[in-house]
């Protein structure tokens, strides 16, 4: 578990770790080029046990809420954070993401930042405003996904989202006017492992 908000002005950067054989909590410390104190950003375990750290946003010194589009690594056997090389059309700042590990490929989808909902039909014309961004794990290049069909009401932030067998199924979050209980599936093509040349499409 990592940062988080107090519900006012602050926001954390501490790490804690729940050992799930004692039911104790730990407080690593770490060192390196640890993300900043934020909130609504995502960690997703990668398979060479580096935890990997996108976005998320901060409360800046007037109280304006300042976007992240950061990505951090920690080495969980030597607990130091790292900024790893990427390359391609990376994702906006934002927060309330989702980021899901598909096969090699990591699937960045939704969020609120400037502008709003950092979706491609929400008047955002900056390049790399997208819903949707892959992440290569092996090439750490990212990636717009080219979505077949898209349906403008599943453009939201603070949703849950998850990979099964193919298919990423999105529920719930906010649509930048209410709460809403909606369950979007789509079905994942051309998302390789070993970082394919394909284009994703979703």
């Amino acid at each position: 578990m990592h940062g988080g908000w107090n519900g006012s002005s602050k926001c954390f950067k501490d790490m804690h770790v729940f050992d799930t054989e004692t039911f104790t909590w730990v407080s690593p410390t770490t060192g390196g080029l640890a993300p900043p104190e934020l909130y609504g950003h995502t960690l997703n375990l990668s398979s060479n046990g580096h935890i990997l750290c996108f976005g998320g946003v901060s409360v800046g010194a007037s109280g304006i809420p300042v976007y992240h589009n950061d990505l951090r690594s920690l080495d969980t056997e030597t607990m130091i954070w790292s900024r790893p090389r990427h390359t391609g059309q990376f994702p906006t700042c934002r927060y309330s993401h989702q980021m899901t590990a598909v096969g090699g490929s990591y699937v960045l989808f939704g969020g609120w930042g400037v502008g709003g909902m950092q979706s491609s039909d929400e008047g955002n014309k900056t390049p790399g405003v997208a819903s949707t961004v892959v992440l290569d794990a092996d090439t750490m290049e990212w990636k717009v996904a080219e979505c077949l069909n898209p349906n403008p009401l599943m453009y939201c932030y603070g949703h849950q989202a998850v990979e099964v067998q193919g298919h990423y199924f999105v529920f719930g979050g906010w649509n930048g006017k209410q709460a809403t209980n909606a369950l979007f599936i789509c079905e994942i093509g051309q998302v390789e492992e070993g970082g394919g040349e394909e284009e994703p499409v979703a």
